[in-house]
């Protein structure tokens, strides 16, 4: 029976401490097949839908085809707004939306000019992407506060695609046999090669110029269908768990890193360099290197107005900091800047169909994912709402295949937009200010930014880079906390910045897998000593109060159970214990009494006679065990004579087993058995127990050797050890066939 008792203290020290209560439990020890008899209905606990093993092709249909459900469901999954717009509250949020959608709409300008030109294409697209992709993602998204649209490392990314492509295309193939008539565009094929490396320093001709605009649009478009194509379909596929893979510290070293190469695009045209493309690994450096050397022929006029832009971006952006409590909107700094360096070099004349990689659309993919992903849950988790990472995907998908036809580039979350639109905005209509302002941009301003000086829009992007360098900090919090993700951030940065975007990300993500095998390869295990007077185990090694029972040794390994770490878990296991059943086997088990001192258990031991009390008087013939002496009387001499006699295993940490693991614990049990050690396993989780009966480790060791916990283990190690007692665990079988006597079978004899 089990009584819960307030325990009396006195009124002073009540008033000043909580309440405690006391526990008293006097039960049966149970094994695992007693237990099940005695309180489980073993139909409904099999038919239970949370054990039930499901096929192939269960799983297939539950996670990847579409289940019944009528057209309004599908309406409301595939468009969100359909169920969260009729429910809007107008005097509530409209307000707020139209300021929340115009100051976002003021980023998009600066931001969406100067990002374009990370992507190899002219500024004025990257308008075009905060215009048809945000519609679709109002309607099918299911967070509040992404602003989609240019996000730097995206556009970088896009950019390394175009380049390579429109270069592969107009650059002649020595292999192939030469066409007897040759195509009329052959001389335009020579110019665009010709201009690709000219038009870095506007040295082009207009003419020149527009041409290979016009082909890296073509590219950029290809490759926002086929990006949006992939994410359809991983939404489709229910593929959004992909993003599990993708931890934070892989995220921000990415990040970090591509920031670097960010910096490293735009500082050419701060120096008004014509910089030639590198590609492959070191990249950067060769970059840096080729700058130093012709630090010399930099353009002063460039460099004056890059460095005059920037210093006026950091000036702006730190007086809106310091007056954001007082001012309902930040500052539009990019967009100041950007305003007042079209006017002045306007009026001062400062500026007088391909294939795209299906790899590199992939990691497109992903990354975009990831990116939008990180933010909808962070936003969502701080504002008390759900996401669909599925729908998320659908809808990014969507608004990428759809901005193609409207000459837009992959678009993506951006950290900076969507941390104003949460602060203002209340819901995704904020995106219908944010259209509206762009296309009066696009109507009307749209011609004069053709005069605006690249070197105004490489300073937006420098000072936009801010927050990433920032995350720097992470890797030295990351450092302090968990050592092996500092490492995995780390081989990301590294990555990214000396092989590439596509290389580094593969690096980071091999990284953390390998971080990941480790952990789970090499787990911490420990040996448990009871606290006194609880029946709660603890390591033996962090925790001083927990004592060793005599005799037993408690086993805790921090893991699954699996090929990877299973011959570590044996070794482990007997140099922990310091059992080694073949080694003792060898020389006569029969005549050895193992002994441990206080340097081998960390704690002193305590004689068995003196901490174990037996009742046999109860009814029934029940047989009462105590350890209620526990800890209390302790050998001087710090010596343990009582050999160990049985090893308890608590696989309460096991959520996984496999049949490598399965065959080593069956081996362990079998040659403990054989030189008189009890081998025992305690607190086994359902799938455990089922897996170690399919494997065969019940018929072959019993189901008398799995306890429901760790006391009640060592409860019975304790009593069938006792001088007095003669009730003992079966035997375990070393044949294939199983163990047919039951509790039931067992007797206590007198």
């Amino acid at each position: 029976m089990t009584d819960l008792e307030e325990s009396e203290s006195p009124p002073l020290i009540t008033r000043r401490r909580r309440r405690r209560y006391r526990i008293n439990l006097s039960r049966h020890v149970y094994n695992e097949r007693e237990f099940t008899e005695s309180f489980i209905n073993q139909e409904e606990y099999t038919a239970s839908s949370e054990f039930e093993p499901s096929s192939l092709a269960k799983t297939l249909r539950r996670n990847f085809l579409p289940s019944r459900c009528t057209c309004k469901d599908i309406l409301q999954s595939w468009f969100p707004i359909v169920e969260w717009l009729p429910a809007y509250n107008i005097r509530r949020d409209l307000a707020h939306d139209i300021a929340g959608g115009l100051t976002v709409a003021i980023m998009h300008i600066p931001q969406g000019l100067a990002y374009a030109l990370l992507a190899s294409l002219p500024a004025v697209t990257g308008l075009y992407t905060a215009f048809v992709p945000i519609l679709v993602y109002m309607a099918m998204g299911t967070s509040r506060h992404i602003s989609l649209g240019t996000f730097a490392v995206v556009c970088l990314m896009v950019g390394h695609v175009v380049d390579r492509e429109v270069e592969q295309s107009l650059s002649p193939t020595p292999t192939a046999p030469a066409p007897t008539n040759p195509p009329l565009d052959g001389s335009v094929n020579e110019v665009l090669r010709n201009s690709i490396y000219k038009h870095e320093s506007n040295g082009s001709s207009s003419n020149e110029q527009d041409l290979l605009d016009e082909k890296k649009l073509e590219v950029a478009v290809a490759l926002s269908m086929l990006v949006g194509l992939l994410q359809l379909l991983m939404g489709l596929l229910k593929l959004g768990f992909v993003a599990v893979y993708l931890s934070d510290p892989i995220i921000s070293g990415f990040t970090t890193g591509a920031a670097i190469l960010v910096f490293t695009s735009q500082v050419k045209h701060i120096l008004g360099l014509e910089v030639p493309r590198y590609s492959g690994a070191f990249a950067v450096v060769k970059t840096y290197i080729f700058m130093f050397k012709n630090i010399t022929l930099a353009v002063p006029g460039s460099v004056i107005t890059g460095v005059v832009c920037i210093l006026v971006l950091i000036a702006l952006k730190y007086i809106s900091e310091k007056l954001k409590h007082r001012m309902k909107f930040p500052i539009p700094a990019e967009l100041i800047v950007v305003v007042l360096g079209t006017v002045v070099s306007y009026f001062v004349g400062l500026n007088e169909k391909f294939q795209v990689s299906v790899l590199h659309a992939i990691v497109i993919s992903i990354v975009i994912f990831a990116t939008n992903i990180s933010l909808a849950k962070t936003f969502a988790k701080r504002n008390n709402y759900v996401i669909d990472s599925n729908q998320e995907l659908i809808a990014c998908g969507s608004a990428n295949v759809l901005g193609s036809f409207f000459s837009c580039f992959p678009v993506s979350g951006s950290l900076s937009r969507s941390v104003i639109q949460e602060s203002i905005a209340r819901t995704q209509l904020c995106s219908i200010p944010v259209v509206v302002v762009i296309i009066l941009v696009l109507l009307f301003i749209a011609p004069l930014f053709y005069h605006l000086p690249k070197a105004i829009l490489a300073a937006v992007v420098v000072v936009a880079l801010k927050g990433l360098f920032r995350q720097f900090n992470r890797l030295v919090q990351l450092w302090r906390m968990c050592k092996p993700d500092a490492v995995v951030w780390f081989a990301a940065w590294l990555g990214v910045v000396l092989l590439g975007i596509d290389i580094g990300l593969g690096v980071g993500v091999i990284m953390a897998l390998v971080v990941v095998i480790w952990k789970s390869s090499r787990p911490p295990a420990s040996l448990l000593g009871q606290i006194p007077n609880t029946g709660i185990y603890r390591g033996l090694q962090r925790t001083t109060s927990a004592k060793p029972i005599p005799g037993i040794k408690i086993f805790r390994f921090e893991s699954a159970m699996f090929y990877a770490n299973s011959e570590y878990f044996r070794s482990t296991l007997i140099e922990t214990t310091g059992v080694d059943p073949q080694k003792r086997s060898r020389l006569g088990s029969s005549a050895v009494r193992y002994r441990h001192n206080e340097e081998d258990t960390g704690s002193p031991a305590i004689e068995i006679t003196r901490t174990v009390s037996i009742n046999r008087a109860l009814e029934n013939g029940d047989v009462e065990v105590s350890l209620s002496d526990l800890g209390n009387n302790e050998d001087p001499s710090g010596d343990d004579p009582t050999p160990v006699h049985a090893i308890i295993i608590d696989a309460s940490t096991f959520n996984f087993i496999d049949t490598q693991g399965v065959n080593t614990l069956l081996q362990l049990g079998l040659e403990y058995e054989k030189i008189g050690v009890k081998f025992y396993l305690a607190h086994c989780r359902y799938y455990i127990r089922e897996m170690l009966e399919k494997a065969g480790f019940t018929a072959r060791i019993g189901t008398e050797h799995l306890f429901v916990s760790v006391h009640d283990a060592v409860i019975h190690a304790v009593g069938i050890h006792s001088e007095d007692a003669s009730y003992s665990t079966p035997v375990m079988s070393d044949t294939e066939s199983a163990l047919e006597a039951g509790p039931s079978n067992q007797q206590v004899e007198e």
